[in-house]
């Protein structure tokens, strides 16, 4: 090659058992390949003059340019007069924090939500994921918002159930007077629409200071773990997590509704009641974090998918409940036929669906 050809520093590929993709990160967009071109792209990363030599003895020369074209036309690659330094995405993933996110399950029982915060206050939990599954009434909505308000956490999200208790109003307070509740969905509405809660300064700006959601679902305990296209993760940080690590359950500590902590809410397995077991003797349990370890390159169907860089996982709702390595259940992409279907409908799915009460 006369000039040299780099990879846009926003592009990542992967193979398949049946196809390779490019995947632009910045404009979220998949490209399809064979393969065999996935060996090129390798090549093209090293930038050496041996590079072009292996490649042009792994696909025929025309082929080679006609690829070469394809890149630069969808602007994954393009051309310097020099080797030059050209940085790419960086894999590797790390984060000061033990604790990334947590969730806290409630339903009746209050008796636990503050203790729960507490100890998420103690690991240095940055963002925190609260669900409501009852009817609260305003005095009790109110009750909680100001607990929380005597923490200092960076990212708050609220999961309501409608009720005629709570009025929008009282919702719009809560985000526009505690900075870091910034979203607040509220499940079981009329329809599905998004409100955003604006600081009018009276200048030329408007802030934005969060959103509340408006869902028809319904919110459910199972109704997590569900995979598909609309679910891929397409930011760098993300991608990086994904590629060494679980992309649900890394650095997530969780409370279910009877206090009972475990790496996920829906999961099965508890590592202690609140009531008498800290977080920190929770994070000290090898069994506890090695789910966190658990990446795409472990698991049975998913080591062979294409898309496992910026695909998210659940090890709550799995195709074998029995192996922690299995597929999730809520996956309904075939990497062998590279074919999206219905996992609800699909029958070698019902005896998993049974045991999690999902029919």
């Amino acid at each position: 090659m006369k000039n040299n050809l780099h990879l846009s520093s926003e592009v990542i590929f992967n193979s398949g058992i049946t196809r390779g993709v490019i995947i632009d990160t910045i404009r979220r967009e998949l490209f399809y390949i064979d393969n065999s071109f996935i060996r090129i792209l390798e090549l093209i990363e090293k930038d050496s003059n041996e590079s072009f030599e292996k490649m042009v003895k792994l696909v025929p020369l025309p082929e080679l340019h006609k690829f070469f074209d394809f890149l630069v036309e969808n602007e994954l690659a393009f051309y310097s007069k020099g080797p030059g330094e050209f940085k790419r995405i960086d894999t590797s993933w790390e984060i000061p924090l033990e604790v990334i996110n947590g969730i806290i399950d409630i339903d009746t029982d209050f008796s636990f939500y503050e203790k729960a915060l507490s100890e998420f206050e103690k690991v240095d939990c940055r963002e925190l994921q609260i669900r409501l599954f009852s009817d609260l009434d305003l005095t009790e909505f109110q009750k909680l918002v100001t607990i929380i308000n005597q923490y200092e956490f960076h990212y708050v999200e609220i999961h309501l159930v409608k009720n005629s208790y709570i009025p929008e109003e009282e919702i719009r307070r809560v985000i526009e007077n505690v900075w870091f509740v910034t979203n607040i969905l509220i499940y079981g509405s009329e329809d599905n629409k998004i409100v955003r809660v604006i600081n009018d300064t009276g200048d030329y700006f408007q802030i934005s200071l969060g959103t509340i959601s408006y869902l028809k679902q319904s919110l459910k305990q199972n109704g997590c773990g569900s995979i598909s296209q609309h679910t891929f993760t397409w930011s760098k940080d993300n991608i990086r997590e994904n590629i060494s690590h679980n992309s649900c359950l890394n650095g997530k500590i969780s409370v279910d509704r009877s206090g009972y902590i475990k790496n996920c809410p829906s999961m099965a397995k508890n590592f202690g009641n609140i009531a008498s077991v800290s977080f920190r003797d929770v994070l000290n349990n090898n069994e506890f974090r090695g789910l966190w370890l658990i990446n795409k390159d472990k698991i049975n169907i998913c080591k062979f998918c294409e898309y496992r860089k910026i695909c998210t996982d659940c090890r709550a709702y799995l195709d074998n409940p029995d192996d922690i390595y299995s597929k999730p259940l809520k996956c309904g992409y075939d990497p062998f036929t590279a074919r999206w279907e219905d996992w609800s409908t699909n029958p070698l799915k019902l005896k998993a669906m049974s045991v999690y009460g999902l029919v």
